[in-house]
């Protein structure tokens, strides 16, 4: 499906089939220049989707000039192997390594035995961490294809300003369209997510990113002071920003104050303890998300020196 933002901007909805189609992604299309803003999940329906979005405005996928990712994540970059070797590539030298053979993620195994003793995650939830941990690394080869480094901030086009980010992923790309203040801004701000950061796996050496949280919250604040109008990665715009940071700011709050007070009834907790506590729903059905959101409680309240993270103790750092 495909909608008209403005004569330069449409959006493109892409069906997510592991979701049954309930959910999209969106992927957009910047005029005259025939610029794709992300390029979707690995998968035929897609593609197709893709396909007759672009042919119902009379543009062909070969004539696309270049795909612009805005993060590394499997949804936003699974149709780049399918796209034609001819149309180059602008994405983050960070975001390029979760696409080399010689990448860290290739050993799922050592990766998820390593955070599961870490964190102490019980046995029977391992596979299920390494299933929903690693699709968002499908790890497609790029090597028939013509990459560009987008690693400093500036304009492409003397039109589009690139704004990198950090939070919601490693690198987060943004792309600021200045003739109608409009901010593409991948999956940083979502309508229906409090928080959208995402436990990240080190490309160069396996290990978790830490502080990604922080990293976030001062993204989403610089969001806030471009009072632009947002694109996001999944869902509709998004008008008023401020408001919708405003409100994830209270609730995060919230969560924060619920953290504290489990914290302190419990001695020797361990991260996936604390997890079942706080998301007991959501641990059982997605428990790389449960986990994601309880890293970023902790990452918040480690910076307010509310709680102590013991390092030392596998299994019960806190």
């Amino acid at each position: 499906m495909i909608h008209k933002i403005n004569d330069s901007i449409y959006r493109i909805e892409l069906p997510l089939s592991d979701t049954g189609g309930e959910h999209s992604v969106n992927c957009y299309l910047l005029m005259p220049e025939l610029l794709l803003v992300d390029a979707g999940p690995a998968d035929s329906a897609a593609y197709k989707v893709l396909e007759d979005a672009l042919r119902s405005i009379n543009v062909s996928i070969n004539q696309l000039n270049a795909v612009i990712i805005t993060h590394h994540h499997s949804d936003h970059t699974g149709l780049l192997t399918t796209l034609p070797d001819s149309i180059p590539i602008y994405m983050n030298s960070t975001s390029i390594q979760y696409f080399c053979n010689s990448s860290a993620i290739q050993d799922k195994e050592f990766i998820t035995k390593t955070i599961a003793e870490s964190v102490d995650v019980p046995e029977p939830k391992r596979a299920k961490l390494m299933e929903q941990l690693f699709r968002d690394y499908r790890l497609n080869g790029l090597e028939h294809k013509t990459l560009h480094l987008m690693d400093q901030e500036g304009w492409l086009f003397d039109k589009y300003k690139i704004i990198l980010l950090k939070g919601h992923s490693c690198n987060d790309l943004c792309i600021y369209c200045e003739n109608y203040n409009i901010v593409i801004s991948g999956d940083l701000l979502l309508d229906k997510v409090t928080i959208n950061s995402l436990l990240e796996i080190n490309p160069s050496d396996g290990t978790l990113v830490t502080n990604l949280m922080r990293r976030y919250m001062s993204s989403v604040e610089f969001i806030r002071t471009t009072n632009a109008v947002l694109l996001p990665g999944h869902g509709e715009i998004i008008y008023d920003a401020a408001s919708l940071i405003n409100n994830n700011r209270l609730k995060t709050e919230k969560r924060l104050k619920k953290a504290q007070r489990i914290i302190k009834q419990y001695e020797n907790l361990s991260v996936n303890s604390l997890c079942e506590k706080l998301f007991p729903g959501l641990c059982d059905l997605e428990y790389y998300l449960a986990l994601s959101e309880t890293f970023n409680i902790l990452d918040l309240l480690d910076e307010q020196k509310s709680v102590k993270i013991d390092n030392s103790k596998q299994g019960a750092p806190i």
